[in-house]
């Protein structure tokens, strides 16, 4: 506390099992404190007390170390001892998000809470009250009495603490009867970190060739609107495509017949909509460009199909973003004015005939369930910050923030109880689906991480919530020789991490999913794939042929577990737990002559190295610490051992790295820009970072280098044999519509 005795704001910060305590200057796991060295951990502060917004370089060097001159290299090290502590992967971050060329962004969704001054807490005996973990705040009454002088505080003292004494049991018993959340926030017991659902609930409503966004329910949740592509079969394009169209299709959920209400329409702008009674379809588009207007204007097509409307007079000129009333009688809007786009309200039979403002600025207009109040946004759309914002929908009065939280957002709607709204939002970086509630409280979190989420739809009488979300294409990549023609193995999926088998008749690999998350498959050379995890899954390793062994991170005990699945029998495969790390665990390699050896990269205690582990004797040996170290490879003779620091190049822990445990002393480095050592004979396969890009070759006997194969950036690759798989990063994604129940 302060001197006039007020709770200080954000002392305690909250984010996926860390807290990160402002008053102490320290990060905590639990009740453990992270050991982070003085200018790391201002730097964190720095980023986390700025959230969601992209830090420059610049900006954190001036705050962090004021005077003092520093490179930027001094900042590279500060965030990768961050990144350590909080075993954040910089490919793959759950924190430190990197903007290149520009700087860095806290991505993580934080809990804010106060927290007693040490002093404060130093003044209660040990002996009086039972230990309290630092993140664990005692909020103290602010009482005339209290702030009136210290002998009226000594006398107060002992009631307060045995106030305190009695209250707190009661408090943490209180806790597994389900005491009021806002009680028990207020006091900081039981604070965790918001988690977003399994990611397994999401279903998948759309596949196929085109891309497929801008979902949209009908109020009585049997119909979808969305928006899709589709061929024309006389048109091509300059370069001799086949020329491809927006359209506007309805699905009728039950059955999943979809019908095409527009005819090469190319709608575009904000979110389509059906109106209240869900016989029409209202649009934006942009037809006025050819006439010198850059501005949108509102269309109307029947729902079920019928004449299309491509040339058919506006709806509502230089307007965009539509939302209809529950009893159908109105519409909101907003109207592109020279000045403003400014948030109107109209007759839905007759827009053009008079208006209501309902603000100066606003966008995606939506009415609740029960059609009392009217949420908004301030955030364009196409581009710029904003709040969501509710009003009376009837007097058009008592506007109310939500969010005091400037973001960039796309699509809103409400749930059918009109207790919440949930949104689409950039807040922490992607565009995520978030939930806010009318009555308060912190905003939670709807969906994960990979990807991003846009445009949510729920309908007046259904949980369902349906959405769009884009993901990247990263396919693996096959071919029979070094030199030899690629085929895709996978189409429009996104691998990570490939491992062929012994025979190279297979390949393991991590794959990102939106409905399921990352798991691990195995993949045949016929493109099909068998999911052998239950539990997201990363780096995999074959052991033999149909033996293959994977990490699993378990967050309840913070460490990493060492799984096997026997694929002997495809069909019903066989999952053996082998060992755990605790901390973080990474880049696993078996020893191919001894399969109780087996190595990775640990990050316990923030501290990052590599670990021998035996299997027999249950006993760990570090042989390289203090450096990067990705991409593990054991030798065939299982005699050394093989890796690279991160993908960037002139550092000086980068390029490719050999050491033979228990010989070598120092590890002895081979190639100074190279990541992804594979091994052959008498040869380390690797790819280039900078320079020539391709696969390469380094001769283990004659010490050169030589380009082997011309490829664009690839971030995974692996060799057995004449057999070569790789990740090829897809020219771009996919836009495909998902729904989710939510309670």
């Amino acid at each position: 506390m302060n001197e006039a005795g007020q709770i200080k704001p954000e002392t305690l910060l909250h984010f996926e099992g860390f807290t990160l305590d402002i008053q102490r200057r320290g990060l905590y796991r639990g009740k453990e404190r992270v050991r982070l060295t003085a200018k790391p951990l201002e730097t964190l502060i720095f980023l986390v007390e700025n959230r969601g917004r992209v830090l420059q370089k610049q900006e954190i060097l001036n705050a962090v170390w004021k005077d003092t001159f520093v490179t930027e290299d001094t900042l590279v090290h500060a965030i990768r001892e961050v990144r350590r502590a909080l075993s954040d992967d910089r490919d793959n971050p759950r924190f430190i998000l990197t903007i290149p060329r520009e700087g860095y962004r806290f991505v993580c969704e934080v809990l804010a809470e106060a927290a007693v001054e040490p002093q404060q807490v130093a003044s209660i005996s040990a002996t009086d009250v039972s230990p309290v973990a630092p993140s664990l705040p005692l909020p103290v009454p602010d009482t005339p009495d209290r702030i009136a002088g210290p002998t009226r505080r000594r006398r107060w003292m002992i009631p307060l603490v045995v106030g305190l004494f009695v209250l707190i049991p009661i408090l943490l018993i209180a806790q597994q009867a389900s005491l009021p959340a806002r009680l028990m926030n207020w006091w900081g017991i039981g604070h965790t970190p918001v988690k977003p659902p399994k990611t397994s609930e999401q279903k998948l409503l759309t596949t196929g060739k085109f891309s497929a966004g801008k979902p949209a329910l009908s109020a009585d949740g049997r119909h979808m609107l969305f928006i899709s592509s589709i061929e024309s079969t006389e048109e091509k394009t300059p370069d001799g495509k086949i020329k491809t169209y927006g359209d506007l299709f309805v699905r009728e959920l039950a059955t999943g017949h979809d019908v095409r209400i527009t005819d090469r329409e190319n709608p575009s702008g904000d979110i389509p909509v059906f109106t209240a009674d869900g016989t029409a379809v209202v649009f934006s588009n942009y037809h006025n460009k050819e006439k010198g207007s850059t501005l949108p204007d509102l269309y109307k097509v029947l729902s079920r199909g019928g004449p299309f409307s491509n040339s058919g007079a506006p709806y509502i000129k230089e307007a965009s973003g539509a939302g209809f009333s529950p009893d159908s009688q109105w519409v909101a809007y907003t109207k592109h004015l020279p000045s403003q786009k400014a948030l109107w309200i109209s007759p839905a039979d007759n827009p053009e005939a008079e208006h209501r403002e309902v603000a100066l600025d606003g966008f995606t207009p939506r009415w609740s369930a029960d059609g009392k109040l009217i949420a908004y946004t301030t955030s364009n759309p196409n581009g710029g910050l904003g709040d969501i914002w509710i009003v009376d929908a009837a007097s058009l009065t008592g506007h109310r923030n939500l969010t005091n939280e400037p973001q960039q957002l796309y699509g809103l709607t409400w749930t059918p109880d009109n207790r919440f709204i949930i949104f689409a939002s950039k807040r922490t970086g992607p565009s995520l689906l978030w939930r806010i509630s009318l009555e308060g409280g912190p905003i939670r979190l709807l969906t994960g991480p990979t990807g991003d989420y846009a445009a949510p739809s729920m309908s007046r009488e259904a949980s369902t919530l349906v959405f769009s979300h884009y993901h990247g294409a990263q396919n693996l990549m096959v071919a029979e020789g070094l030199q030899a023609e690629t085929r895709d193995l996978t189409n429009d999926e996104y691998h990570r991490f490939p491992r062929l088998s012994p025979s190279g008749l297979y390949v393991a690999s991590v794959m990102e999913q939106p409905d399921f998350g990352e798991h691990l498959y195995v993949t045949d050379l016929l493109g099909n794939h068998t999911r052998l995890s239950e539990r997201p899954a990363r780096h995999p390793c074959w052991v033999a042929e149909g033996r293959l062994c994977y990490l699993q991170w378990d967050q309840t005990n913070a460490e990493t577990r060492v799984l096997e699945v026997n694929i002997s029998n495809l069909q019903a495969p066989v999952t053996t737990p082998l060992t755990r790390f605790p901390g973080l665990a990474e880049w696993l390699a078996i020893n191919p002559v001894d399969d109780t050896k087996l190595a990775v990269v640990s990050t316990a205690e923030g501290k990052h190295q590599v670990v021998l582990h035996d299997l027999t004797r249950q006993k760990d040996e570090v042989i390289a610490a203090g450096s990067e170290y990705t991409n593990l490879r054991w030798s065939p003779d299982g005699s050394t051992l093989a890796w690279s620091g991160l993908k960037e190049s002139g550092r000086e822990s980068g390029g490719i790295w050999l050491i033979k445990p228990g010989i070598d002393s120092q590890p002895r480095h081979i190639v100074a820009d190279g990541y992804g050592p594979v091994w052959g004979a008498d040869v380390i396969y690797f790819l280039r970072i900078g320079g020539p890009s391709g696969l390469w070759e380094f001769n283990l006997k004659t010490n050169t280098e030589r380009r082997i194969r011309d490829w664009a950036e690839v971030p995974y690759f692996d060799l057995v044999g004449q057999h070569l798989v790789f990740c090829q990063l897809g020219s771009s994604g996919k836009n495909r519509i998902y729904s989710l129940d939510v309670e």
